[in-house]
């Protein structure tokens, strides 16, 4: 399990579509992807290590 809370912005209040981090209610857009990607990598990496 990797902790991804208050990885993302959150989107702009009452905008529906690409806002912030987030591309509609419920999928992060490309860039909140990356934001993602980036706490779990070193926990994957950390797994394969071993």
């Amino acid at each position: 399990m990797v902790d991804t809370r208050g990885a993302l912005t959150r989107a702009a209040l009452g905008h529906r579509g690409d806002s912030q981090d987030w591309q509609n209610e419920i999928h992060p857009n490309g860039g909140g992807y990356e934001k993602l990607a980036k706490r779990i990598e070193p926990v994957l990496e950390g797994l394969l290590d071993h």
